[in-house]
């Protein structure tokens, strides 16, 4: 239920939604340099909260995420920006190409659908078309929690490999897989 609840939250129009002087709902994430190099400590948001690694990639995907790295004496030392969504044309031409969830048999449609940096965001993915695709809630947790592997075929589509497969596989509506 906590799932379906989120899901249908991150579908309210997020223009419309009550902001404090001016900036919407913003995250910011710190972590001391050393974790950023090994990436096993967890991070702390801004209210104190501490999280896993992977639970502040997925919040980076839905919400803006500013990090903020530390020294040794808790001083910033460099920081990010929340520049980081897909634009509204961007969206639309990822639905055009994508025709949906791009997850193999997933029938949900663009509405539905998140844009997926295909390179974590965090990890210096890019946003833009080559590096995105549209996965509906389930699937876009599901990616992230499991190491299924991507890839863009010389079709401009996205495959999916579940781990410890050699199988590429697509969302049907996008043809079959040449390999």
């Amino acid at each position: 239920m906590g799932r379906a609840f989120t899901d249908l939250c991150s579908h309210l129009p997020v223009e419309e939604l009550p902001s404090n002087g001016g900036v919407g709902a913003q995250v910011v994430v710190t972590l001391e340099h050393q974790t950023l190099l090994d990436g096993i400590a967890p991070a702390t948001l801004s209210d104190g909260t501490r999280i896993s690694a992977g639970q502040a990639r997925k919040l980076a995907c839905r919400v803006g995420i500013i990090p903020m790295v530390l020294d040794g004496t808790s001083l910033p030392t460099e920081y990010g920006q929340s520049k980081r969504y897909f634009t509204k044309y961007q969206r639309i031409a990822l639905a055009n190409r994508d025709g949906g969830c791009s997850f193999p048999t997933c029938d949900r449609p663009p509405e539905w659908t998140e844009a997926h940096h295909l390179t974590p965001y965090s990890v210096g993915g890019k946003t833009n078309l080559q590096d995105g695709t549209l996965l509906c809630t389930r699937h876009h947790h599901h990616v992230h929690d499991t190491d299924w592997e991507h890839r863009i075929a010389p079709d401009g589509h996205v495959e999916w490999r579940p781990p410890g497969h050699t199988i590429w596989q697509r969302n049907p509506r996008n043809g079959s897989v040449a390999t």
